[in-house]
């Protein structure tokens, strides 16, 4: 087969992927994915790297050559070609950061791959428990029956923290470290490894996971700034100065929002072997999030707060298993919640999360 023609062959195939990405952004509303410009920019930053790694190979073949040669003449020659090696890569280098963060601000806007079987429009319910009760009276909401017991404080909390923030006390504390016991102990039994996560993490880590806003949404992150890290690192930042760990300890750090963030972190940049999957991890995470616009009386309370715990189910698989592991974690919740009201819905496409498959 002609080169031209795999060329030409190549380019078809990317033109026909572009054309699916594009689909299912319009589909997802995600309406700054351009795909094609991602693939551009790949390509050209493939081609940079490429010409990079060529002329350190030659400045590295030119370094050693200078050290054996033996006359000045052709040591002054190398010397020189050297210096102009280096002042090449050096240009290559800042072309290829230029590159690779204007590739980065793109392909954010990207969604996952969406699932055929979610819902174009109205959510799909797929499982339903129970039955709502009906009163006679009107029945008071948690916030009027917990104030009255003395077991929430929330004015306590936006003093403290600000609005959405709130003190849980006495018997409702109890009742919530109860829940996430239940629901560790039956994790267990199911054959999940609990794991107790960190509640800081890298923004690398955050943005993987794909948690990003869109342009009309605010982030749902809370963002430790660089002055805060700094202020809270100068002594160990001081004594690392000189060593590997001290950009560490100035990286950008996030309080996580779920702990399925720190738990997709935990395998990251690793290669698992698929006779060892699928891992099956079960994590009480101390969630925070901004929750932008929130309001209302739907959001009254306990609801849409700022800091709160949660039991995360979280599965490591090879890419053919990930419907069978998603019906699993499904039907261990839905055995969970046997004999209360709850609905499963699945979502339609157009949901506010580009990370989400279904």
């Amino acid at each position: 087969i002609h080169t031209p023609y795999l060329l030409h062959l190549a380019a078809s195939v990317l033109v026909f992927a572009c054309v699916q990405v594009e689909e299912n952004a319009l589909q997802r509303g995600c309406d700054r994915a351009r795909p094609r410009l991602v693939a551009s920019l790949y390509e050209e930053s493939r081609k940079t790297r490429t010409s990079l790694q060529n002329l350190r190979t030659t400045r590295n073949a030119v370094a050693k050559a200078v050290q054996s040669c033996k006359s000045d003449d052709e040591r002054e020659a190398l010397v020189k070609q050297g210096k102009t090696l280096k002042a090449q890569i050096t240009a290559y280098e800042e072309e290829l950061r230029a590159l690779q963060a204007r590739l980065d601000s793109e392909a954010v806007h990207i969604p996952n791959s969406t699932h055929p079987d979610a819902p174009l429009e109205n959510p799909h319910v797929l499982h339903e428990h129970g039955t709502k009760p009906s009163f006679s009276f009107t029945p008071r909401d948690h916030v009027d029956i917990l104030e009255s017991l003395n077991m929430l404080d929330l004015e306590a909390g936006s003093d403290v923290a600000g609005p959405k923030f709130a003190y849980c006390k006495g018997d409702l504390v109890l009742l919530e470290v109860a829940l996430q016991q239940l629901c560790l102990s039956r994790a267990r039994t199911a054959g999940f490894t609990l794991v107790s996560t960190p509640d800081i993490v890298k923004r690398a880590v955050v943005d993987g996971c794909g948690f990003h806003p869109r342009d009309d949404q605010h982030s749902q992150i809370y963002s430790l700034s660089a002055e805060a890290v700094d202020a809270q690192h100068a002594v160990s930042v001081a004594k690392a100065a000189r060593s590997d760990t001290a950009q560490q300890e100035r990286e950008h750090l996030c309080l996580s929002g779920t702990a399925e963030i720190p738990l997709a972190g935990m395998h990251m940049d690793q290669i698992l072997e698929e006779n060892a999957l699928p891992l099956r991890l079960a994590a009480v995470g101390r969630c925070f999030r901004t929750e932008a616009g929130a309001g209302g009386r739907d959001s009254r309370g306990l609801f849409r707060v700022h800091q709160f715990s949660k039991v995360e189910l979280f599965s490591f698989c090879a890419a053919k298993d990930s419907d069978t592991v998603m019906w699993e974690l499904v039907d261990f919740q839905v055995r969970h919640f046997a004999g209360a009201k709850a609905l499963w819905l699945d979502l339609m496409r157009d949901d506010g999360r580009d990370d989400s498959p279904r």
